[in-house]
This record gives structure tokens, sequence and C-alpha cells, in this order.
């Protein structure tokens, strides 16, 4: 029960209630948050919606040709990028903020030479190219930084989960249980990120994605 109530209290004020959970009792929390997101999903579902666009069933068939590896890839990718930094550090910072300007700056290079990247090598360009971008932040980082982070954590919040749920309307159309259904998934990786350890974040996205995985093949 005690889980339940940090779930819901952890949304109204992350940096308030950002508190870690006894390694004895993750596993706990790892199956209560599985429990609490499906039943979340199961009422979003009673939401009129639509059908996905012929353009998102051609990026999903895209996806489905691709090399099996990408699928590895794509939840360490968000995971990293989405989740990681939840947990204010310098090297988190770092990682996150690198993969980032790497990857935006890799789909600008990819709209301008039109280069038609499959979406193995671009996750494997980002992963490279956020490198570089890595030390460099690492080495401007400071204690202001630290402290500007840690200030205005509840935007970081935020803004990490409407990126994410964001992020994923290229596979759905623009409708309310499309972005209620990301934006439960982001937060509920976003609290077990915060309240056990990335480890498990990772393993729930893993999870979440199974459902998916077994449509396309």
């Amino acid at each position: 029960m005690l889980i339940f109530k940090s779930y819901f209290n952890f949304l109204v004020n992350p940096k308030r209630n950002y508190t870690s959970t006894k390694s004895k009792k993750q596993i706990l929390t790892f199956l209560t948050v599985l429990l609490i997101t499906y039943i979340l999903l199961f009422i979003i579902s009673f939401i009129p919606t639509v059908q996905i666009t012929s353009d998102a069933s051609r990026i999903l068939n895209l996806i489905a040709s691709d090399n099996p590896v990408v699928f590895l890839l794509i939840p360490l990718y968000e995971e990293l990028m989405f989740r990681l930094p939840l947990k204010v550090s310098k090297s988190n910072i770092a990682i996150s903020a690198g993969l980032f300007i790497s990857s935006v700056l890799l789909v600008l290079a990819n709209v301008v030479f039109n280069a038609q990247l499959s979406l193995l090598h671009f996750y494997l360009l980002s992963f490279t190219g956020a490198i570089p971008f890595f030390f460099l932040i690492k080495s401007l980082y400071g204690q202001s930084t630290e402290t500007f982070f840690t200030k205005n954590y509840n935007y970081l919040f935020y803004i990490s989960l409407i990126l994410f749920a964001a992020l994923h309307f290229y596979s759905q159309d623009f409708s309310l249980p499309a972005l209620l259904t990301y934006l439960v998934y982001g937060y509920s990786l976003s609290f077990l990120r915060v309240s056990t350890n990335f480890l498990n974040s990772l393993i729930l996205h893993f999870i979440f994605i199974a459902p998916f995985l077994f449509k396309l093949f």
C-alpha cells in the first residue's frame, strides 16, 4: 500500500518525494509498479481511439524489417536518454546530454544529406558520437551545474517525461489514449528508476515492449 501511495505522490512533487527503496524491497516495488501500470493502461483502453495511420504503419514495418539487434538498443538508448539523469550526478547528466546532442546532430545530418540511415546505424552512431560530448560536458560540469539540476529537479523530471511521450507519437495517431499510454509508461519507468535503480527500469522497459515485438514477428 505504501508503494501505491509513493507512486502517485511522486508524480505531484518528484523533488520532495525523491527517495530510494531499500534493496530488499526492490522486487516488491518492481512488481507493484508493473501492476499499477497495467491497471492504468486497462482503464485507458476504454477511451475511444483511432487506428494507426498508413504512415505510422510504414514506420512500424521499417522497424520490423531492421536488424533484430535494434530491439536490444531501443530500451537502452531511451533509458540512458530519459531516465539515467533522474538521479542527478556528473556522469549521469553527461551521458544523457551527450547522447541527446549526438542524436540531434545525427538527425539534422540525416535530413540535410538524405542519408537514409537504418535504425541500427542511427543508434550505433548516436552512441559513438556521444563519447566526445560526454567528456566535454563532464569537464564543464561544476557545483553550479549540480545545484541547477537539483534546484530545478521537477522541471527536469516533467520535461523528460513529456519528451519520452512525444518521441513515441511517430508510431501512433495524435490521440488522447496514445498520449496517456506513453505518459504512463514513461512515468512508471521514471518512478522505478528513481526509487530503485537503472537496471530495474531497463528490465521493465523490455517487458513493456515485449508485446509490441510479438506483434511484429
